[in-house]
């Protein structure tokens, strides 16, 4: 089941408990008279109804929904990625890095020392392609615009497809 739904789900009946709307069940109590001997006649009390202990149904029914809700955000940004960039701060972002770091680890083995991710792919590009300047830059801004891993993936593809003719296989990491 997906875990917002049922999130939402156990709010929403915990605060139906609590309101009393599912039909509260009456309270058990223990008359003193019962346990005297010999027993007395039962004291007349006030009816009572099952409660949390948080101070009564619309009380509990509250602390429920905030319970959710704080169950719902701390999904949200663990899972989702809420606060942290989304998709592209989650996933895209560490990809694209693994992405660059195979020509950033392609500069280092090869005497160009250690070059920053936008000069590694150029460095790779100028060696294996007769790309130019203009045409290398399309295909590096093409990467780092892409802010979904599908656009992500098209990106790499174009890498792939200009630089495996010439020799240098490239990885496209998700």
């Amino acid at each position: 089941m997906n875990p917002i739904a049922l999130i939402l789900l156990a709010g929403a009946g915990w605060y139906l408990w609590q309101s009393g709307a599912l039909g509260a069940l009456p309270a058990r109590r223990i008359d003193p008279g019962l346990l005297m001997d010999p027993p007395q006649p039962p004291v007349p009390t006030a009816p009572t109804t099952r409660t949390s202990g948080m101070g009564g149904g619309s009380t509990g029914g509250i602390i429920g929904g905030i319970a959710a809700g704080v169950g719902l955000l701390v999904y949200g940004i663990t899972e989702k990625g809420w606060f942290r960039g989304g998709e592209e701060g989650v996933k895209v972002n560490p990809a694209r890095d693994d992405f660059f770091g195979q020509f950033q680890r392609w500069c280092l083995a090869n005497g160009f020392g250690s070059l920053d991710q936008q000069a590694a792919a150029a460095t790779v590009l100028q060696h294996f392609t007769s790309l130019d300047g203009n045409q290398q830059n399309a295909l590096i801004v093409g990467m780092y615009q892409a802010d979904t891993i599908d656009k992500y993936v098209s990106a790499g593809k174009a890498f792939a497809n200009v630089l495996e003719p010439a020799g240098f296989h490239v990885e496209i990491p998700v």
